[in-house]
């Protein structure tokens, strides 16, 4: 029986497998997709790819081929095998027949594969725009959403961000119905035109780690109900959501009774300090807002009240609101300023969070009862 060799430095191989085993489900029914792809070519690439059939993750590498294989192992034992391994060292996957044995040294593990045959093809065979927008800006536009998008499977049309093109701008929008957040970016060339474009949780979340690895442009290609995003050796396909996003701006607020300006750390740290006192489900943190002095508070049934205070500079009249603490927290966290600007109108509406500093960014709260 033929045997080969494919034999990959363990750093290169390690990274690769982590960064393809994203679009891996846990739980699969279909044992082929819980599996990479491996497909190595006799002038040294090997390709890696996995996928759910609604997310596509390739990987290129290099590594010593002895002839044309390809072939398809359990991805996560796979990466987790192969992440054991010693920095530095090499790794040979051995093919013989229906199993593999994957070696580093003195460890030896063996692996039952499937036929490549068996792996699904995911195309994008109809592309409708193309441009090319930088990592940098990628992952600030996604990371500046990220945080509401919702996780409710009934209103999966909310299950991404809703990537589109606005009065000439490139925007991102999420929400969850209880919060929204939008980040408004330059329109990258190419891109006018574009289709709206609710991007899946899990596509998000992969091109965000691809983006942060690496200092490139990433070329973007809409169309044929999916996308797909290339950066050197790394390629991401992914179906879009279907579904029509509801108008946002609807639930934007346009006027408002007052602004509070204070300090995003220290308001942070006291909405901190007060939910880790009352150890227990409560979610809502009561605002007291005044001209110069910021009260938050948390009163729970078991636990009594947590009260912490920030002086702040407030020119409406003196209001009583709540808020969910971590969305509170989550909508700070993203704005990379000193002081942040609250936006009040009353205890009923919702507030809208900015910055001078970083205007291209709007986060909505709606209020909680108290």
């Amino acid at each position: 029986m033929l045997m080969t060799k494919v034999t990959f430095e363990t750093d290169l191989l390690a990274s690769a497998l982590r960064e393809v085993r994203g679009a891996v489900q846990r739980r699969n029914t279909i044992p082929i997709l819980s599996n990479v792809l491996i497909a190595a070519n006799p002038d040294g690439s090997v390709v890696l790819t996995a996928t759910d059939m609604d997310v596509l993750v390739s990987r290129t590498i290099s590594a010593k081929v002895e002839r044309d294989v390809s072939f398809t192992l359990d991805a996560n034992r796979l990466t987790d095998v192969v992440g054991a391994f010693a920095n530095g060292s090499q790794t040979t996957i051995e093919l013989s027949g229906s199993a593999a044995i994957v070696t580093s040294g003195r460890a030896r593990t063996r692996f039952s594969t499937l036929p490549a045959s068996d792996f699904p093809v995911v195309l994008q065979r109809q592309v409708d725009t193309r441009f090319t927008i930088a990592a940098k800006a990628l992952t600030r536009g996604i990371g500046m959403v990220r945080h509401a998008v919702s996780t409710e499977e009934a209103r999966y049309y909310l299950n991404g961000v809703f990537w589109h093109e606005r009065d000439g701008k490139l925007v991102y929008v999420a929400t969850d119905g209880h919060r929204l957040a939008r980040y408004v970016d330059e329109l990258p060339a190419g891109a006018a035109g574009m289709n709206d474009t609710i991007l899946r949780t899990r596509c998000i979340d992969l091109a965000r780690a691809a983006a942060e690895a690496r200092d490139a442009d990433i070329e973007v290609a809409i169309g044929d109900d999916k996308v797909t995003m290339v950066a050197g050796d790394f390629t991401l396909i992914a179906r879009v959501v279907e579904g029509t996003f509801p108008d946002y701006t609807r639930v934007i607020p346009t006027s408002f009774n007052g602004t509070l300006s204070i300090d995003r750390d220290e308001l942070v740290e006291a909405v901190n300090r007060v939910t880790i006192a009352v150890n227990d489900k409560v979610r809502v943190v009561k605002i007291d807002v005044a001209r110069d002095l910021v009260r938050t508070s948390v009163t729970s049934p078991e636990h009594g009240e947590a009260v912490d205070e920030v002086p702040c500079s407030y020119d409406g009249d003196c209001v009583s609101i709540g808020f969910n603490g971590r969305y509170l927290r989550d909508a700070l966290g993203v704005l990379d300023v000193d002081v942040v600007d609250v936006l009040l109108g009353d205890p009923a509406s919702p507030a809208m969070i900015t910055s001078p500093k970083a205007s291209s960014a709007t986060l909505v709260l709606m209020p909680m009862r108290v």
